[in-house]
């Protein structure tokens, strides 16, 4: 059941505001705290990508979807970029000299599944990212909460300006392909 749909621009406000309905979608999906946490901080980092590699920093079109269903929670995000092919998820976290990938090693690293994509009109991406409901996790609102409990390869922390930053726990390495986990 697509629980948000959102057509919106590229610019950092507009992605902001995007974000902040994402969050609010996949906390009432009725996924674990952690799981809820760490589709948002993906989801977030999916439209920064946005903002700086299909647009360059310009604003152009943007798409997000977020669909609930009995096993999982799914967030979709669209853009109608210049890119011809999906980018590779580094396999281990580039260092901060390479100029780019940190971004999808995080959302990697988040999420269960994550897929990249062209976009259905033949330029631009469309990443796929889903959580998967643990065990005892009640559905959508109203719910059980779940326990989530994957090992926490990341720690998101968030300081008092409300900057967010992301912290290595763990060097364990996990598969860093186009797609990862299967459905």
């Amino acid at each position: 059941m697509r629980i948000l749909e959102l057509r919106t621009d590229s610019r950092p406000e507009s992605l902001g505001a995007a974000r902040r309905q994402v969050r609010d979608a996949v906390a009432n999906a009725g996924l674990g705290l952690e799981a809820a946490r760490n589709l948002e901080v993906a989801a977030g980092e999916a439209l920064a990508n946005i903002h700086q590699h299909a647009y360059a920093g310009r604003s152009g079109p943007v798409s997000v979807e977020v669909v609930a269903a009995p096993s999982a929670v799914t967030v979709v995000v669209r853009d109608e970029g210049q890119a011809a092919a999906p980018p590779a998820i580094p396999r281990v976290l580039p260092s901060g000299s390479m100029g780019g990938g940190r971004g999808l090693y995080l959302v990697e690293r988040l999420v269960d599944e994550v897929e990249i994509a062209l976009s259905p009109g033949g330029h631009g991406l469309t990443v796929r990212m889903t959580a998967h409901r643990k065990r005892g996790a009640g559905g959508p609102v109203g719910g059980g909460q779940a326990v989530d409990t994957r090992p926490a390869p990341l720690r998101t922390v968030t300081d008092a300006a409300g900057m967010v930053e992301h912290q290595t726990e763990s060097t364990a390495d996990r598969s860093g392909t186009q797609k990862k986990g299967t459905a």
